[in-house]
C-alpha cells in the first residue's frame, strides 16, 4: 500500500506533463487539419467589406514545440500579433489579414500572420 500512493502520484504527474499539444490558431475560418502534417493559409476575418489591399505587407511568426520524450512539456516563442506584423511591414493602415499554419504531428507548429496595407488613395 505504501508503494501504491507514490506510484499513482508520479503517474498523475506524468499524465499532467504529457497532456499538452500544439493546436492551430482559433480564427473565424479554419481549414481541416491533418494529424501527421498540416500546411494551410486562411483569412483571419471573413468580412472584408470590399477591402482593397496593396502588395505591401508585414509578417509576424510564432512557433511551438511539444517535447513528448523527455519532459512532456510544450515550449512556445515568437510574436505573431498584428502589431508585430504592422511594425515588420512599416504599414500605416491595415486592409486585410490572414494567417498561415504549419504543423508536424502536433509536435512542431508555426503560425505566421500576414497583414496587408490599404493602398494609398490616388490624387
Amino acid at each position: 500500500m505504501k508503494r501504491i500512493i507514490p506510484t499513482f502520484f508520479l503517474l498523475g504527474f506524468a499524465i499532467l506533463l504529457m497532456s499538452g499539444c500544439i493546436a492551430p490558431p482559433r480564427a473565424e475560418f479554419r481549414p481541416p487539419e491533418g494529424f501527421v502534417f498540416s500546411n494551410y493559409k486562411a483569412p483571419l476575418l471573413v468580412d472584408y467589406d470590399n477591402a482593397k489591399v496593396s502588395t505591401q505587407r508585414g509578417d509576424a511568426s510564432a512557433s511551438a514545440f511539444h517535447d513528448i520524450l523527455i519532459t512532456g512539456m510544450s515550449f512556445g516563442w515568437g510574436d505573431c500579433s498584428t502589431d508585430a506584423a504592422v511594425k515588420d511591414g512599416r504599414l500605416n493602415r491595415i486592409g486585410a489579414a490572414d494567417y498561415e499554419y504549419l504543423s508536424f504531428c502536433r509536435i512542431f507548429g508555426k503560425t505566421t500572420v500576414h497583414v496587408y496595407e490599404v493602398p494609398a488613395a490616388k490624387k
